[in-house]
């Protein structure tokens, strides 16, 4: 039972992903409205009674999360929004009405909690990474629609509902799922670089992101950039590899992303523009600023339009307020995130301007 407080007209979004990545149920102001609610979120298969002001939401795997986004408005607007957010519970149904207190989270003391979870996985053996595989898939069985791979598993012993023991397939099968792991990571990896439509610089995923049907490659590539991606109604992620030009970013130089009047992003949540450095990572700088976003105290030209700022060093004290920085130095990426995007996004009319060098 998940219990939201009235957020009071303010922009939120609660996307509930299965194991797979997919969204199943996305809560908030653009689709639940924004009075109070209560939604119980069940397992595949259950069956019960629930309370007369309970929503039901069924999750077609037994293990997944929920990845919450609350509008805030800058440093003042925070206690109004960790009010907000205290005000979201979760309750077993069987303790519904009650007094109920959460046990205290505990951390598998057998868990690596410092290495990078995709160096972990790139770590595992094909023995290990399989075998993984096949228990997870018995709580959070494959989508009805995964029935051509699903087959095709299933001939090599890996089946779900069942376990898989390595060292128990036959040679060919062993030789082959040793040799998928280098040559699918490698597949995966350039899926994040060419993904979606290519616009001077950036490129836009409109299809196979949140839900992604048996387009396998593309969820792979999403899970490995941008894990817990939401569908393209609730948000659109343009991100820029490189300049306008065609030029990869290098932290050598200084850029400017120039919106005209009419081209600010067309959204009903929010928008912002978010540093990279070259592992997918927040590119630390003197003034701990990550993000661009609309909420900021800008600086518009007289004309309207808006000019920020892509470098590593200040562009000085009158431009700060617009400046987003750069790594100290190497490639870097940049992601715009565009929450409740209008039509125009959603139909194309409107792309993102490059990215000039200055």
């Amino acid at each position: 039972m998940i219990s939201v407080p009235d957020s009071g007209e303010r922009y939120y979004l609660l996307p509930m992903l299965d194991m797979w990545t997919d969204v199943f149920e996305s809560a908030g102001k653009r689709t639940t409205g924004t009075n109070a609610q209560v939604l119980t979120l069940v397992g595949p298969g259950w069956q019960g009674r629930l309370p007369a002001e309970a929503t039901l939401i069924h999750s077609p795997t037994a293990v997944g999360w929920i990845i919450g986004r609350t509008q805030t408005n800058g440093k003042a607007d925070y206690d109004a929004v960790h009010r907000f957010q205290a005000g979201l519970t979760a309750t077993p149904l069987s303790q519904w009405g009650t007094s109920y207190r959460p046990p205290t989270g505990q951390i598998n003391p057998d868990w690596d909690m410092k290495t990078p979870p995709t160096d972990q996985v790139e770590r595992l053996s094909p023995a290990a990474y399989f075998s993984l595989f096949a228990e997870l898939m018995k709580l959070n069985p494959p989508h009805v629609n995964d029935y051509p791979i699903v087959d095709q598993m299933r001939r090599m012993g890996i089946e779900p509902g069942k376990s898989f023991v390595f060292d128990q397939a036959s040679p060919e099968v062993q030789r082959a799922l040793t040799q998928a792991g280098p040559a699918a990571l490698k597949k995966i990896k350039a899926q994040f670089l060419k993904a979606g439509t290519a616009h001077e610089g950036w490129r836009t995923n409109f299809t196979a992101i949140g839900t992604y049907g048996a387009d396998y490659l593309t969820r792979a590539g999403v899970a490995f950039a941008g894990l817990g991606a939401n569908t393209i109604e609730d948000a659109v992620y343009p991100t820029a590899i490189t300049d306008a030009d065609g030029k990869p970013f290098s932290s050598d130089n200084r850029y400017v992303l120039h919106f005209n009047k009419g081209e600010i992003p067309p959204v009903r949540g929010f928008w912002s523009l978010t540093m990279y450095n070259e592992k997918q990572a927040f590119a630390a700088n003197p003034i701990n600023r990550y993000a661009i976003e609309d909420r900021d105290k800008l600086s518009f030209n007289p004309d309207g339009s808006l000019d920020v700022y892509i470098q590593r060093e200040s562009p000085g004290k009158e431009k700060e307020s617009n400046w987003l920085p750069a790594p100290t130095s190497g490639p870097f990426t940049m992601n715009l995130r565009l929450y409740w995007p209008k039509a125009d996004v959603l139909d194309g009319s409107w792309q993102p301007p490059g990215v000039k060098q200055m």
